[in-house]
């Protein structure tokens, strides 16, 4: 984003479940050194927005006989939470250490995609464009850019059922509802975290809890101190990481 709406972020999604299933067990052989990949037991992980993605892919059912589990870091959950459609104070809306960032900069980034719609950025190396995040969200601009539609005008913003793709725990409602039993998902966040609030975690395991039912795969929620991206600063040989990294190989290979 801007580039890209939440519409068409979506359907890259779709196109690449597509691809997985048409033709990675053939693009992969000549390329693996004889690795042999096993489409049965499939791990999805996403960080911060791509949780969401990850959300997405489980609640729509793209592999449900392949998808046995799911690590979401710092994840990008509680969508309709005022903390990503509405200005936060300028006095007190520090972001990973950055203070205010005013309107100017995202509206710079939104007249550049707008002047070049064919424009397509596939990634990007932090810290580039990380002043464009904070002030995103310092700016309560996120749900406008998710909703939107290709032609930026009010009659191309995605209507309210279509709504309903973009937000997690619409995702988890209806697929539940719909009597899907979702894998196992650890979710993993910092307390202190300023970009993605963890309230947001807390209560996505909540509904997931409520709506997939006590019978249900678990959804496990760990917290930990630090920010926004604290696992940078975590040793693999934590005892709190591998106690969660034993319960989500079980889930995952069926195997400690």
């Amino acid at each position: 984003m801007p580039e890209s709406s939440g519409r068409a972020i979506l359907a890259d999604i779709r196109d690449f479940w597509f691809w997985f299933h048409t033709s990675l067990s053939t693009y992969l052989p000549p390329r693996a050194n004889g690795a042999e990949i096993d489409l049965t037991r499939v791990l999805l992980m996403g960080e911060s927005a791509g949780a969401w993605h990850v959300v997405y892919s489980l609640a729509r059912s793209f592999a449900p006989e392949s998808l046995r589990a799911a690590v979401l870091t710092f994840p990008m959950l509680d969508l309709r939470d005022p903390h990503f459609s509405q200005k936060s104070n300028p006095q007190d809306a520090a972001m990973l250490g950055v203070p205010w960032l005013g309107a100017e900069l995202v509206d710079e980034y939104e007249d550049a995609a707008r002047r070049d719609p064919a424009r397509i950025v596939t990634n990007v190396a932090p810290p580039e464009r990380l002043d464009l995040m904070i002030a995103v969200f310092q700016n309560g601009r996120f749900a406008e850019w998710l909703e939107r539609g290709e032609g930026w005008g009010e009659e191309d913003k995605v209507d309210a059922q279509e709504a309903r793709q973009l937000y997690p725990f619409e995702l988890l409602e209806d697929a539940s509802k719909a009597g899907a039993r979702l894998p196992p998902v650890l979710i993993a966040h910092g307390e202190q975290d300023s970009i993605v609030p963890a309230e947001g975690s807390r209560k996505f395991v909540d509904a997931w809890t409520r709506l997939q039912g006590e019978d249900g795969a678990r959804c496990r929620l760990v917290l930990r101190p630090g920010e926004h991206g604290f696992d940078g600063q975590v040793d693999f040989e934590d005892e709190w990481l591998q106690n969660e990294l034993k319960w989500v190989t079980e889930a995952w290979l069926g195997q400690s």
